[in-house]
């Protein structure tokens, strides 16, 4: 049913039937994403009947589902299973029991003409009232629905996300039809005797100003469809980008979204090129009109006109936003490289994590210890970087009040593992690890907070666990642990500002959802690769992932390399725009001011004097838009500072190098066109005049 509703047919073979789901007793068998097809077969259409073994089980391949589809999750699925095979993928063996129901999720199709709200209000009456005999702790109290209609449900937050990078290409456009104002201007200049002549016959002004937009707009139109056909090249080119930089280990949990360019698209992007087009061509539409009619006929122009202040503005915002990119890239950079030599606490390049099933944590530890690549091996109930640590309310003994802790259960050799160094006290031993002792080890930041200003050695920590919270069962044996080490802080994640407070309890392989941390001899990739031949040709079935735990800490730096990328390539491409807006402005105002600049050369000034006046007015801009740009950029650095440890609220060198490259940039777009000035002969401009 699953897959008549998604719509999703099979590539070869055929999808999960009925019979699978019905008839418990039947073979197993499974259905292959395409592209775990590729990826694990080669695209062999021979995979079909092929027995693949998961979890212990033997499955039968039936089938490869088409290309394109993997499944509702964020993360991109290899196969599918029928229901009744959970027990095989779970640590119960119950399909819908109460204790494993939330393993389950209900997916529908609203009928024809049915509205969320609507289907919202009925199940949640129909839910409450099939609940309505059961005990207070099973019963519904919310219903929650979610939209699968896309791979990202558009809802607040996803607005939010979007919002300012929707901005940032947004200052983008702006800049775009800054520059193409700023460079009409100049165009009209060089029209002003046909559109003179044109006013002088008779011709009325807002005709003529149609017919200036409606140049524009025609000019906008093969801009958007070629800007299309290439959006369609940087969207490739950039996916594979992603595919071939980010950390292979990350790469099979990566699920890319669709992004294929199609009518609405170019629809979209027609209508934003004409209203850009337009929305830059009105003003130098209406200037273009406001002339004097005698002089314009005459093929003369207007001394006393000088750029406008909105010019001038457009110029200065040009540049503001350049150096806005430009720094944040810098920093951005910057950043990225102190996060790779930041010292979190533990060191994980020569360690590898190991999921298993339950039923084979021993044989898999019994051959971790003897193998020939593994150093020491330890076991927990979360990874070391896991963002998601379970959390419990801990007090000291005597306290009225609780702070709100993360927990991990592990074993004697989890310290030694990691390098985690002990600030004060020991670590575990395996004796506590054995018997589970009530004992704890604490972070400095929790020891902080739950004992300021005093040794937490031989104080007792308590959970506040009267109801014993889902989840936390695990934590009855501790409720009263005695602190025996002080532990290093460590960062779960490079970029966090702050160290979380995180406590430590004493349990080895048979603690729940354990899982372990080999430490390895050599090099790491090899060692990864030849523990997971080994172990599947001793153990075959018994391991789900097994993972280098850099591959984590390259995955927390990863996005802070593209966003560098980004905005390096927004500020090149801003930077470009500007510097050829700047060429347009001071041509347009060399045109312009021809005679004054000629009068004055023919009463003794010089060229290089004439060049210097030219100049001037280009070096105001560029440096009151980089002045600006760099407070802009300064409140960007603060935010990311505060948010990110590796990143600095003023770095110098960002600043700097960002602003003295723009400077250099504007001042060479305004020296190409100001050098005419030079080349101005006086004599004939006087004879003009």
């Amino acid at each position: 049913a699953f897959f008549r509703m998604m719509g999703v047919g099979a590539a070869i073979g055929r999808t999960l039937g009925a019979e699978d789901v019905q008839q418990p007793g039947a073979s197993p068998v499974i259905v292959l994403s395409h592209n775990a097809w590729q990826r694990r077969f080669g695209g062999d259409s021979g995979v079909i009947g092929r027995r693949v073994l998961l979890h212990g089980r033997s499955f039968a391949v039936v089938g490869v589902a088409r290309a394109g589809f993997e499944g509702l999750t964020k993360q991109p699925l290899d196969f599918w299973a029928p229901v009744t095979m959970l027990g095989v993928f779970e640590e119960s063996p119950a399909l819908i029991a109460d204790d494993q129901a939330e393993v389950l999720s209900i997916v529908g199709r609203l009928d024809q003409g049915a509205s969320a709200a609507g289907a919202y209000i009925e199940l949640t009456a129909q839910l409450k009232s099939m609940t309505a005999t059961r005990p207070d702790s099973a019963r519904v109290a919310r219903l929650f629905m979610r939209s699968r209609a896309s791979a990202i449900p558009l809802s607040v937050s996803a607005i939010l996300t979007f919002t300012p990078l929707a901005l940032v290409f947004g200052l983008v456009l702006v800049i775009a039809c800054a520059n193409v104002a700023n460079m009409m201007l100049a165009r009209s200049v060089a029209r002003q005797r046909e559109i003179g002549i044109r006013l002088s016959i008779g011709a009325g002004r807002g005709r003529i100003i149609r017919q200036l937009l409606t140049e524009s707009a025609l000019l906008a139109v093969p801009a958007a469809i070629g800007a299309f056909v290439f959006s369609w090249f940087i969207v490739g080119t950039v996916t594979r980008l992603i595919l071939a930089t980010i950390p292979a280990d990350l790469a099979p949990y990566l699920h890319i979204v669709s992004l294929q360019t199609d009518l609405r698209v170019l629809t979209y992007s027609l209508a934003v090129a004409v209203i850009a087009a337009v929305a830059a061509g009105v003003a130098p539409a209406m200037q273009s009109t406001r002339l004097n009619l005698v002089q314009a006929a005459r093929g003369t122009f207007d001394v006393t006109r000088r750029p406008s202040w909105i010019r001038n503005a457009l110029v200065v915002g040009q540049v503001t936003v350049s150096v806005l990119f430009l720094v944040c890239a810098v920093i951005l950079v910057r950043g990225v490289v102190r996060l790779q030599h930041i010292d979190s606490g533990l060191r994980t390049r020569d360690v590898v994590s190991i999921e298993m099933r339950p039923d084979a944590r021993a044989a898999v530890l019994a051959l971790l210890k003897v193998h020939r690549m593994v150093d020491t091996v330890a076991s927990a109930t979360a990874l070391p970087l896991d963002q998601r640590l379970p959390e419990a309310a801990a007090s000291a003994d005597g306290g009225h009040s609780s702070v709100t802790v993360g927990y991990n259960i592990v074993s004697a050799g989890y310290f030694d593992v990691l390098r985690i160094a002990m600030v004060r006290g020991r670590a575990f031993a395996a004796s506590d690890e054995r018997s589970a002792a009530a004992v704890v080890i604490v972070t400095a930041k929790a020891a902080h907070q739950l004992w300021p200003d005093q040794d937490p050695l031989g104080h007792t920590l308590r959970f506040g666990l009267e109801h014993t919270p889902a989840g936390q069962e695990r934590l009855v044996p501790y409720q009263g642990a005695v602190v025996i080490g002080v532990a290093r802080d460590v960062l779960a994640d490079p970029t966090d500002k702050v160290a979380r407070p995180v406590i430590y309890l004493p349990g080895g392989s048979t603690a729940p959802a354990c899982c372990f941390l080999a430490r390895v001899r050599g090099d790491p990739d090899i060692a990864k690769r030849t523990l997971d031949a080994d172990l599947e040709r001793e153990l075959p079935g018994t391991v789900g992932r097994i993972d280098r735990l850099e591959t984590f800490v390259a995955g927390s730096v990863y996005p802070f390399k593209v966003a560098f990328w980004v905005a390096l390539v927004l500020g090149g491409l801003a930077l470009l725009l500007t510097a050829t807006g700047i060429y347009g402005v001071v041509g347009y105002g060399v045109t312009q001011r021809t005679r004054e600049i000629g009068v004055r050369l023919a009463l003794g000034a010089t060229p290089r004097d004439a060049v210097s006046l030219v100049l001037r007015q280009s070096v105001r801009h560029a440096v009151t838009g980089i002045a600006i740009g760099a407070l802009l950029a300064l409140g960007v650095a603060r935010f990311l500072a505060s948010n990110v440890q590796a990143m600095e609220a003023f770095d110098i060198v960002a600043f700097g190098g960002a602003t003295i490259f723009a400077f250099a940039a504007c001042l060479g777009a305004a020296y190409v066109p100001a050098r005419r000035v030079a080349q101005i002969d006086p004599v004939m401009t006087l004879r003009e005049d």
